[in-house]
């Protein structure tokens, strides 16, 4: 599979599954509570509507094939939630990711090509469209959710001495977690994200300076990768 194609695979498969998932949503929150008396019931209804949550977790990106992107690193982020209609979810994220990336020289043989490594805090940034499995209910105090999200990572810096640079890329996101309600004004969740991005390369990683390039000619000057996270966090809910 060429990478073109590839990549529209990567895109297109989170949104056929997020639509299968949400028609299955919408169709079962009302027939979940049949069968069981009230009191019995394992479904109770969700009183407030909008959360603050503190989230920390881990980066763990997929290794690119020069070797220069952001490596793993812990995350801390902020969220902000709220659940408009049975059973939309909608969600603001900010986080920073605390990484190292390696700093290459591309005219440099390939023994010796990495002359340091560079500091590299990510901000991620997205806003996310989502369903509640269980729409304004939880199941035995369990919220499982999905979403898809679109935003932006950044470190906000410029070229390396390799002339490589990060940017700002466009990011598609993939969510599922759960949260866990209670009861009161707290909740608990946990959440894997899959953030997918480009990596762009400069022309030097092509070049052959009577040695070997960076980066072969079959290599694209730019790939969607795929940079999961794994948080869970804390959050304060509130406006009934």
């Amino acid at each position: 599979m060429t990478a073109r194609p590839a990549a529209l695979v990567a895109l297109v498969a989170p949104v056929a599954l997020f639509a299968l998932v949400a028609l299955i949503a919408c169709a079962s929150p009302a027939e979940a509570q049949v069968g069981y008396p009230p009191a019995a019931s394992p479904f109770r209804d969700l009183v407030y509507k909008q959360s603050v949550n503190a989230e920390a977790g881990f980066f763990v990106p997929r290794r690119d094939p020069a070797g220069v992107a952001p490596q793993s690193g812990p995350v801390i982020g902020v969220r902000y939630g709220v659940q408009f209609a049975n059973p939309l979810v909608v969600s603001v994220r900010v986080a920073t990711a605390f990484t190292e990336r390696d700093v290459i020289d591309p005219a440099a043989a390939p023994a010796d090509r990495i002359v340091g490594t560079q500091t590299a805090q990510l901000m991620m940034a997205d806003v996310n469209i989502g369903v509640a499995l269980t729409g304004f209910r939880s199941w035995r105090h369990l919220v499982p959710e999905v979403s898809l999200g679109a935003g932006f990572v950044s470190d906000f810096q410029g070229a390396d001495a390799g002339g490589y640079k990060f940017g700002a890329p466009f990011a598609l996101s993939a969510t599922g977690g759960a949260r866990w309600v209670p009861g009161g004004r707290w909740q608990l969740r946990a959440d894997l994200t899959d953030r997918l991005f480009k990596i762009s390369y400069p022309q030097t990683y092509y070049q052959t300076t009577g040695g070997e390039p960076v980066l072969g000619p079959r290599e694209s000057n730019s790939r969607w990768t795929h940079n999961p996270t794994i948080s869970i966090g804390i959050g304060y809910l509130f406006d009934r």
